[in-house]
């Protein structure tokens, strides 16, 4: 059916929040922003020379979502296969033979 796909977890929770949450949170607040506002906003990054690596960094965490999603479809689409073996349908649930014991 598929094979075992072994996946190393790298970051602790924190380490993730302190790596991605905030880019989150900076492309959330850049798309606030009129045209006008936000060249302003990355004309002060630039002028800093923030600009590359608050791009780069969101290029990044764009890249890592992307992968974590695409662990998620995989992680959905194996259960389903797997329930729909034991006999789970969204009509029939739990299976037939299911026993709450």
């Amino acid at each position: 059916m598929f094979k075992a796909i072994p996946i190393v977890i790298q970051w602790s929770d924190e380490e993730w929040e302190r790596a991605n949450l905030v880019k989150v949170r900076v492309a959330a607040k850049l798309v606030t922003y009129t045209p006008d506002e936000l060249k302003d906003a990355l004309g002060k990054l630039a002028s800093a020379g923030h600009a590359p690596e608050t791009v780069e960094g969101l290029i990044e965490t764009k890249e890592h979502l992307a992968a974590m999603i695409r662990l998620l479809e995989t992680a959905i689409v194996r259960s389903f296969l797997v329930l729909e073996r034991l006999g789970y349908d969204p009509d029939t649930n739990p299976p037939p033979d299911h026993r709450n014991e």
